[in-house]
């Protein structure tokens, strides 16, 4: 049989006790924009930005524009042959990373940005750059390893870290919902879930109360594995409850809010 690639999810981690490097790969050949469904010409490409979840990627800071890049908050990755980059003009985008001792370890979401002409005018020039998926990122484990390598496609998501090969399908057999993490968090937690096939999906959070506080997605969505980010700012400390509907079946998990 042919190997099928999944993710491996990985429990919080503690803060590195040394130095980690990363490698982010991006292959833009077949990149599209998510806000235009247009084709990006790699040839016409300024830069490939990125912005994650970690405090070393910025943590989500910055509006998506060209200017975050001199704030810290959108990373420039090359395509010459340089820092990381292994082979200038192949049209896959590179930046090695490090991530210093003491940062925080375990899973951390992250996401691509293509800058061309025009490209920060559209969508009303509100988050522009956040061009590649919407709903969903990346993921990599941040642990300390030697150099972790991860390589991705421009809007898809595929693979990044902690490879395992499996005799089995890859589509999940059935629809599944995991604990947020971290948990207890302040203000940012990350909901990930699983589908058996295209469906339409319902994700919510309530108080104690039954009432809801947010809807987080309410779309149609394609097997396999989601993330979402839930921002409690406004939402007071407390116990929560976050549900996945989809058609007649709900899966329900309880999230603690602690400031």
């Amino acid at each position: 049989d042919v190997p099928v690639f999944k993710p491996t999810i990985f429990p919080s981690q503690p803060p590195l006790t040394e130095d980690v490097q990363i490698l982010f790969q991006v292959n833009m050949t077949n990149a599209t924009n998510f806000y235009t469904d247009e084709a990006i010409d790699p040839a016409g490409l300024i830069f490939v930005g990125l912005k994650g979840q970690n405090e070393v990627l910025g943590a989500w800071g910055g509006d998506w524009l060209p200017s975050d890049t001199t704030n810290g908050t959108l990373h420039v990755l090359n395509d010459n042959g340089e820092n990381g980059d292994k082979t200038a003009g192949d049209n896959i985008w590179s930046l090695l990373m490090t991530f210093p001792a003491g940062n925080t370890g375990g899973p951390s979401l992250y996401k691509y940005g293509a800058h061309y002409a025009g490209a920060d005018t559209i969508n009303g020039g509100y988050h522009p750059l956040d061009n590649e998926m919407q709903g969903t990122d990346h993921w990599v484990n941040v642990k300390v390893n030697g150099t972790t390598e991860v390589y991705d496609d421009f809007g898809l998501l595929s693979p990044a870290t902690g490879i395992e090969s499996k005799d089995e399908p890859a589509v999940p057999e059935k629809m599944d919902l995991a604990q947020n993490y971290p948990n207890p968090f302040n203000p940012v937690t990350t909901i990930q879930f699983t589908l058996a096939k295209d469906q339409l999906v319902n994700l919510t959070v309530h108080n104690v109360l039954g009432q809801k506080v947010a809807t987080l997605v309410n779309k149609k969505m394609t097997a396999g594995s989601h993330s979402v980010q839930f921002n409690a700012m406004n939402s007071p400390s407390g116990v929560y409850f976050y549900k996945l509907t989809s058609g007649d079946v709900t899966l329900t998990r309880k999230m603690v809010i602690m400031k």
